[in-house]
């Protein structure tokens, strides 16, 4: 009978040690899975942050571009008018001229 209630107690505990040593693999097993998947997260979450600054400074560049067009156009647009003011006074100048040489020499 004691050695029935050994013979018990010996198995109970070869059970208890079988039943932790699955539970530390099954532990371990998971935690390296779950440092993988955090290791896959970083990556994407740099790769995340890498493409949104790409695309923030590629909207910056594209922003500054359309200014840019947008006051060059505005530019050409002042250059153009000032040079129709021009070319009206010059028309208008050479008038003058011709009346007074015209009034002074008269059309000869």
């Amino acid at each position: 009978m004691i050695q029935e209630v050994i013979t018990n107690i010996t198995s109970a505990e070869n059970q208890a040690e079988e039943i932790v040593r699955d539970a530390t693999a099954r532990a371990k097993e998971i935690r390296l899975k779950a440092e993988s998947e955090a290791d896959v997260i970083l990556k994407q979450a740099a790769k995340d942050s890498k493409d949104a600054t790409r695309l923030r400074q590629n909207n910056a560049e594209v922003a500054a571009q359309r200014k840019t067009e947008m006051i060059a156009r505005e530019g050409n647009k002042e250059i153009s008018d000032f040079i129709s003011k021009c070319v009206v006074n010059e028309d208008a100048a050479v008038e003058t001229v011709k009346e007074k040489l015209f009034t002074k020499y008269g059309n000869r």
